[in-house]
């Protein structure tokens, strides 16, 4: 039932009704507020990324962290669906924060690069993660 003041009735409508260039604003807005709801905000992301938003890279970044956020709340709850021996949850979570990389602005911010790393690590591609958390290393030394 939809009450007026609920969090989840206002974003299962803003979810329905808005555009997607003013979901991604209304989840980058819930993301960059600090209170630590990064499950609220990433309903909202992913509504917005499911009526193709293309950019900014904040975008993606913003979505990568609160998919990763929703599986450390679910990580017992393993999600394979390819059969390929990986939790789904985590390709996406790698998804998206590649996208971000797509962009310009995003290959100056070593966060992206950092969380990415945690997610490779994650998933055990320890690879990937070090090649990672070398980039910030080597292209952020202060």
């Amino acid at each position: 039932m939809w009450k007026k003041n609920n969090m989840k009735s206002r974003l299962l409508l803003s979810a329905n009704q808005e555009s997607p260039d003013a979901l991604r604003r209304h989840g980058l807005a819930l993301f960059d507020n600090g209170n630590g709801d990064l499950i609220a905000a990433g309903k909202v992301l992913e509504s917005a990324a499911r009526k193709n938003v293309q950019d900014p890279g904040q975008f993606w970044y913003a979505l990568g962290k609160c998919r990763y956020a929703l599986w450390e709340s679910t990580w017992d709850e393993f999600v394979d669906e390819d059969g390929d021996g990986i939790d789904d949850r985590l390709e996406e979570v790698v998804g998206a924060y590649r996208r971000g990389l797509a962009f310009p602005e995003m290959l100056a911010a070593p966060r992206i690069f950092f969380e990415t790393g945690v997610a490779y690590e994650s998933y055990g591609s320890f690879d990937g993660a070090m090649q990672m958390y070398s980039h910030v290393i080597s292209g952020f030394p202060s």
